[in-house]
């Protein structure tokens, strides 16, 4: 009787470990979701002024005009994406101080001028990332944006010491992308197979004499891929 336990046991310890076997290799992990669709990225600041402050020597005038725009697109197949990126800035400053007494002419009066700008089109590729809470009721999205290597230019006039200007290269390095940006999760709508949206974010320019905002808009169109 002990003989044929043993071959019993014997018998059936190969087959346990067969399907132990066989059940681990069937174990699959899950697939990542695949996305396709457009995410826009764009944030502008402008503002334009005059500011006068009084000296021992009479008004002190500045003027400025400036503006940015950074714009990126992303066009994304499969979770895949292709950037189109530009960035522009143009800044104009001047300050006219008096030199004789009492505030009369002659000004000395410096005049700087500076632009700079970047096109990188179908940079790539990059991934995106789709993240959903785990009651599937809200998500956030991550991306990056794509190197960009522009051209910058300056431009100095002044009524006293000598004028100049030049350019140079001007790069700017790929930064995180994310919807939304306050990294607070966007609510999905009546079919979580599409995801889409627009966000809008205001904030006042930081050291900005003439109370510029800067503007982040971002809008997205997503459709899962089956």
């Amino acid at each position: 009787m002990k003989k044929y336990k043993i071959i019993v046991l014997s018998f059936m310890m190969p087959l346990f470990i067969l399907s132990v076997f066989k059940e681990k290799k069937e174990t699959k992990i899950p697939a990542v979701d695949k996305w396709t669709g457009t995410v826009t990225w764009v944030v502008t600041s402008k503002t334009k002024g005059r500011a006068v402050a009084n000296s021992i020597l009479g008004q002190e005038i500045s003027e400025w005009d400036k503006f940015f725009e950074f714009r990126t697109v992303v066009n994304f197949v499969n979770s895949k994406g292709t950037v189109f990126r530009a960035d522009t800035i143009n800044n104009w400053e001047l300050d006219s101080m008096p030199t004789g007494p009492r505030g009369v002419p002659p000004y000395i009066v410096d005049e700087r001028t500076t632009i700079s700008y970047c096109n990188c089109n179908g940079k790539g590729p990059v991934d995106l990332y789709v993240e959903f809470a785990e009651d599937k009721k809200s998500y956030w999205l991550s991306s990056l944006t794509a190197d960009c290597k522009g051209l910058r230019s300056w431009e100095v006039k002044n009524t006293v010491s000598d004028n100049s200007s030049g350019t140079s290269p001007s790069d700017n390095d790929g930064s995180p992308l994310s919807v939304p940006p306050t990294f607070t999760r966007y609510p999905v709508g009546n079919d979580p197979n599409i995801l889409s949206g627009t966000y809008v974010e205001i904030n006042p320019a930081p050291n900005d004499p003439g109370g510029g905002d800067i503007i982040t808009k971002m809008t997205w169109t997503l459709k899962k891929v089956h």
